[in-house]
């Protein structure tokens, strides 16, 4: 478009400026033309009595003397007047170039520089103009992108355009799970008012909806946790109380073997049921850690020993990849254990006979991550958010604490501990730990 312009700028000018010199040229030939023929005839009818050098001079003066005002009126000054008029014009339209040049310059600047993606498109919704944001986000190249349909590289985004949305939050496409874009559309106009097509501006937001996810589960945990908190203290009193009597009544009475049978049942399920009162005071306190350095493989090595038999049992495979490299972590041995058992354990629970789980670690330059997938049935995305509450569970006999103790553990650790289901089939825990000493 620039060059195009430029051109105008140059030809239209010139073209006038050579059709107003040929028009001065025969103007000027035909005004000493008539005006010699005028003087000729004077000079034969009223002067041919003098000598042929008067008559001369005669000629020149006179046709000097008419030409002079002549041209000046009828062609130098027209002349000079246009020319101003072209120099005129000539600065407008430079000074017109170099504004839109400027205002070129300033819009390429700001859409290169704008951390959101712009797509500008026709109706239907074929690109035509993108920024680098664009590029980048899709990992492709100007070529691959301008040209093809939104639909092509971001189904999620057209269908909200085609149905008439002009702003929202959608997935972006299949093959890239959990990715979610903010947007809005306006209308790209043309000079007349006209529609032409769409201007997308669209950001990720996948990000920003995690915050959103653990910011809502860590004010649920919270909630729960001092309830948690008062209502363990008050099953506290009267279960020591309870096992205090029975420990008491077993010591002194004789019991047959059936009364015995029962009295030390009765005391296993009061021990078992102090054991969840400690599990829930766990939950709702900032937990106590034994701090020290360790070999993040050795824990995961015993981990996967500890659990070799659980799995045979129920046919399933565990594989494993760690890399060569110790990993050093700073934290409490026995807990990161106690997550990472509770975690595989799960995964091999949900795990069909004949599947297969998969413990995966790598290191970072400041962190590792762990990650356990299973080849199960997953997790329903109405109950992903609740994974992690306190007393939410799916199984038959579950307590609902694993994992609540899981996260509360490798949070106080500085790390994190996440879920998401895999786009085939089966779920993935991701356990993030800082390297030695960068944790909280």
């Amino acid at each position: 478009m620039t060059e195009q312009k430029g051109t105008q700028i140059a030809t239209i000018p010139t073209d006038g400026r050579y059709a107003s010199l040929w028009k001065i040229f025969f103007s000027v030939i035909v005004i000493i033309l008539f005006a010699e023929a005028a003087i000729m005839l004077l000079l034969h009818h009223c002067l041919s009595s003098l000598p042929p050098a008067e008559q001369a001079f005669v000629d020149v003066l006179l046709l000097t003397v008419i030409l002079v005002p002549t041209l000046y009126f009828l062609v130098t000054k027209p002349l000079l007047g246009e020319m101003l008029e072209s120099l005129r014009a000539e600065q407008k339209l430079s000074a017109a170039y170099q504004q839109l040049s400027e205002r070129k310059t300033f819009v390429e600047s700001v859409l290169t520089n704008m951390q959101s993606g712009i797509i500008v498109t026709d109706h239907d919704c074929t690109i035509k103009l993108t920024n680098p944001y664009v590029l980048d986000f899709f990992k492709s190249n100007i070529e691959n992108i301008v040209g093809q349909s939104v639909q092509d590289i971001a189904p999620g985004l057209c269908d909200a355009v085609r149905a008439g949305l002009d702003g929202g939050e959608v997935p972006l496409r299949a093959d890239m799970p959990g990715t979610i874009v903010g947007f809005r559309r306006f209308d790209l106009k043309s000079p007349d008012g006209s529609v032409k097509g769409n201007i997308i501006s669209f950001v990720d937001l996948t990000e920003i909806i995690a915050i959103r996810r653990n910011l809502r589960i860590k004010e649920r945990l919270a909630t729960m946790g001092e309830i948690v908190a008062r209502v363990a203290h008050e099953i506290r009193n009267p279960l020591f109380g309870m096992t205090a009597a029975g420990q008491i009544l077993s010591n002194e009475l004789e019991f047959s073997p059936s009364q015995r049978e029962l009295m030390d049942s009765l005391l296993k399920e009061a021990g078992r049921l102090n054991h969840m009162v400690d599990d829930l005071l766990f939950c709702s306190r900032e937990p106590k850690l034994n701090r020290k350095l360790f070999f993040l493989q050795q824990v995961i090595g015993e981990t996967l020993r500890l659990n070799a038999p659980f799995a045979a049992d129920r046919g399933v495979v565990i594989t494993s990849c760690l890399p060569d490299k110790e990993v050093v972590v700073e934290g409490d041995h026995e807990k990161i254990e106690q997550v990472l058992l509770n975690i595989l354990k799960n995964a091999i629970e949900a795990t069909p006979l004949g599947g297969k789980v998969s413990l995966t670690m790598v290191a970072g330059q400041q962190d590792a991550q762990i990650t356990v997938s299973d080849s199960g049935a997953g997790i329903p995305e109405d109950i992903m958010e609740k994974i992690f509450d306190v007393f939410f569970t799916t199984k038959k006999r579950g307590s609902g604490l694993g994992l609540s103790i899981s996260r509360i553990i490798i949070e106080s650790h500085g790390g994190t501990l996440t879920v998401h289901n895999n786009p085939e089939r089966g779920a993935t825990f991701t356990i993030v730990l800082p390297q030695q000493g960068r944790g909280a």
